[in-house]
């Protein structure tokens, strides 16, 4: 690694770490409500990766909403999947289980209740049954 790009790694790390301080901002607060803050530092994910989860669950949430054929949990797990896998560096094991943290946090939050509520309390996501309780 030459010094630009050690250079180009360290700014990627202090701004990771600036956002990291907002976040805990919020977190400190109120950590229950917060908790998607949490977890977004724990997996070391940047401004942009949290940003697109939002959206991705936004999108999700309102398909939901729409149609009487609501996306599959596999669907929303494979798109969360690439935005997590957008940062080269970061060794995270993409799982049901780590999906279904990711719902349960946003849950706390109060936010996309249509999606939260399809995905973690439904019947239509009967595979995911025996990982629930392991939250």
């Amino acid at each position: 690694m030459n010094n630009e790009e050690r250079i180009i790694k360290l700014e990627d790390t202090v701004n990771r770490l600036e956002y990291y301080i907002d976040l805990l901002r919020d977190y400190a607060t109120d950590p229950e409500t917060f908790l998607l803050w949490d977890w977004a530092i724990s997996k070391r994910l940047n401004r942009e990766q949290v940003r697109k989860i939002i959206s991705k669950s936004q999108e999700f949430n309102k398909r939901i909403k729409e149609l009487d054929n609501a996306p599959k949990f596999a669907e929303f797990r494979t798109e969360i999947e690439k935005i997590l896998l957008l940062q080269p560096d970061l060794e995270i094991e993409v799982d049901d289980n780590l999906i279904l943290q990711l719902l349960k946090r946003i849950s706390n939050m109060g936010m996309m209740l249509e999606l939260t509520k399809y995905y973690l309390q439904d019947d239509k996501s009967e595979p995911l049954s025996d990982t629930k309780d392991q939250l």
